[in-house]
């Protein structure tokens, strides 16, 4: 989520037959949505993107399909570009269309998208071989027969330390635990990658 792109959604209903459909007037109303758009991303309004959807459909069905469109198409007024936008979609999603019956708009769609910056998590060093800090009997798969368990603590292992179960590795707050058949190698970045024994 904090890492996410920046994005606000406008809709508007702007029910229309597409063979009749007033081009000026959608127009206009992207216009709005834009401008309000703006108004919601404050500071970063010049960096958006604005991507545009139209929510299509034959004429008598229920739900519609999401056409993306530029506010060029719509200032030319490109009613057949549009219409085999649809066509495609329509056939791409449910595997035929139908070209001779009407289509009507029910929805036009504004997303305003601020691409952020794509953060770069500073690498972690590398270190010798890891060396446990001490042992403890632990119950795994045999809650009869604790086993030997060699103890690591997260702060003193590197970049590319690889450790094989049974093991612990502790830190502040939560402790990992490596099954007998379990690997771990630690990633660049310092995220602990476990190939679990056995999984397929």
């Amino acid at each position: 989520m904090l890492l996410a792109d920046e994005r606000h959604d406008f809709i508007r209903t702007f029910y229309y037959d597409l063979a009749g459909l007033d081009f000026a007037e959608l127009v206009k109303v992207h216009d709005e949505m834009a401008a309000e758009a703006k108004k919601s991303l404050r500071h970063s309004a010049k960096a958006a993107e604005f991507q545009i959807e139209l929510d299509l459909r034959y004429v008598g069905q229920e739900f519609t399909l999401s056409v993306p469109v530029s506010r060029e198409m719509l200032k030319r007024g490109d009613r057949q570009k549009i219409r085999s936008a649809f066509d495609a979609l329509y056939e791409h999603r449910y595997a035929h269309h139908s070209p001779e019956e009407p289509v009507e708009m029910v929805n036009i769609r504004l997303a305003a998208v601020v691409k952020r910056q794509k953060l770069r998590f500073p690498k972690l060093s590398r270190r010798g071989a890891a060396k446990p800090s001490g042992r403890r009997p632990v119950y795994l798969s045999d809650a009869r027969k604790p086993v030997s368990c060699p103890i690591y603590q997260r702060s003193e292992i590197g970049a590319g330390t690889r450790i094989e179960g049974p093991a612990l590795i502790e830190e502040h707050g939560t402790t990992t635990v490596l099954f007998e058949s379990d690997k771990c190698v630690v990633a660049p970045s310092g995220e602990i990658l476990i190939d679990v024994g056995g999984a397929k």
